[in-house]
């Protein structure tokens, strides 16, 4: 049971669920999410425990944007590579 006040409750009810998870076997599926900007914490609810975001719709678009964005970059590049010495693609 949490113990103290305010911060002190707070930071023990915190540790007390994180030692339940580890006792429990959930401790794994607690994850931050990949997208910098956000770091959120958050619990993996994914089947196979391969989540990675916090949200998808949110942070998952927004990675895949940026994937999706250098991927054209990259691509742009080597036909403009390729123009440049002759060689069509």
């Amino acid at each position: 049971e949490p113990e103290g006040a305010g911060a002190r409750w707070l930071a023990s009810a915190v540790l007390a669920e994180g030692l339940l998870a580890q006792a429990s076997g959930t401790w794994r599926r607690l994850k931050i999410c990949r997208n910098t900007a956000c770091s959120a914490a958050f619990y993996d609810r994914s089947r196979n425990n391969s989540g990675v975001w916090h949200s998808v719709r949110g942070c998952g678009n927004a990675a895949h944007l940026r994937a999706c964005r250098e991927r054209r970059r990259g691509h742009a590049g080597a036909e403009s590579g390729a123009e440049e010495s002759g060689v069509t693609v």
